[in-house]
C-alpha cells in the first residue's frame, strides 16, 4: 500500500483541497457518514494524507467549521459594506443577512451537525463550536456596546449580551425553518421578522438602562 508523503499533506494547497472536500461532504453527509475515505476520494487524495495534515476527524472537522464561518463572516460584513452593527441599525443590518441565507450558511449546516449528531461531540469539535458562535456573540455585543457609552456600563452589558443571544437563537431558528419549509418561506421574511424583534427587545432595553 503506497502511504503518504508527509511534505505533500502538509502542502497549503492539499490542506484546502481536504478543508473544501470536507466542509461539502460534512454538510451533506453528517459527520459519521462523511468517512475519512470519501473525504480523501474527493479531495483527490490518499487518506492517509488527511492524517498527516490534520491528526485526526475531530480536528479536520473542527477546522472545516472554523473556516467556513470565517468565510462567511467575510461575505456578510462585505454585504453590510464592512460596517459594524449599531444600536440604530440592527435591523438593518440583520436584513441585510437574508442573502446570504437564501441557500444556508455552510457553517450553520456544520452546526446543526454537531447539535444533532452524538459522533460529533467531541470537546474538540464542541470547543470549536462553541468558538464559533462566542465569536459571532461577541462581535455583535462591540458593535452595540459602542453606541451605548453614554449609559451604565454594566447595564449596558447585560443588556447586549442578551440581545446577542436572542439574534443568535433566532437565526437558528430562521436557518432550521429555511431547511424544513423552503417552499413556504422566504429567507427575507424570516429574516425581517427576527430583525423585528430584536430590534424591539433592544429598543426597549435601552429605554429602560440608567445612564453613566
Amino acid at each position: 500500500m503506497t502511504k503518504a508523503d508527509p511534505a505533500d499533506a502538509a502542502s497549503a494547497s492539499t490542506r484546502q483541497r481536504i478543508l473544501a472536500a470536507a466542509r461539502e461532504l460534512f454538510a451533506e453527509m453528517g459527520y459519521s457518514a462523511a468517512s475519512i475515505s470519501k473525504i480523501a476520494a474527493r479531495a483527490g487524495v490518499l487518506a492517509g494524507s488527511i492524517y498527516w495534515a490534520f491528526e485526526s476527524k475531530e480536528k479536520l472537522f473542527a477546522e472545516a467549521l472554523t473556516q467556513a464561518s470565517d468565510e462567511w463572516g467575510e461575505t456578510a460584513r462585505f454585504s453590510a459594506n464592512d460596517r459594524r452593527i449599531g444600536v440604530a441599525t440592527l435591523r438593518e443590518d440583520l436584513t441585510l443577512l437574508a442573502g446570504t441565507f437564501a441557500d444556508g450558511p455552510e457553517f450553520l449546516r456544520l452546526l446543526m451537525v454537531v447539535a444533532t449528531e452524538h459522533q460529533a461531540s467531541s470537546p474538540e469539535i464542541l470547543a470549536a463550536a462553541a468558538a464559533v458562535r462566542r465569536m459571532w456573540r461577541e462581535t455583535l455585543e462591540q458593535g452595540l456596546m459602542a453606541d451605548l457609552a453614554a449609559y451604565d456600563p454594566e447595564a449596558a452589558l447585560a443588556l447586549v449580551q442578551r440581545i446577542s443571544r436572542l439574534v443568535l437563537q433566532l437565526l437558528d431558528g430562521v436557518f432550521m425553518s429555511l431547511q424544513i419549509e423552503r417552499d413556504q418561506v422566504s429567507a427575507q421574511a424570516l429574516v425581517a421578522e427576527a430583525a423585528d424583534l430584536a430590534e424591539r427587545e433592544l429598543s426597549l432595553g435601552v429605554g429602560r438602562l440608567p445612564r453613566a
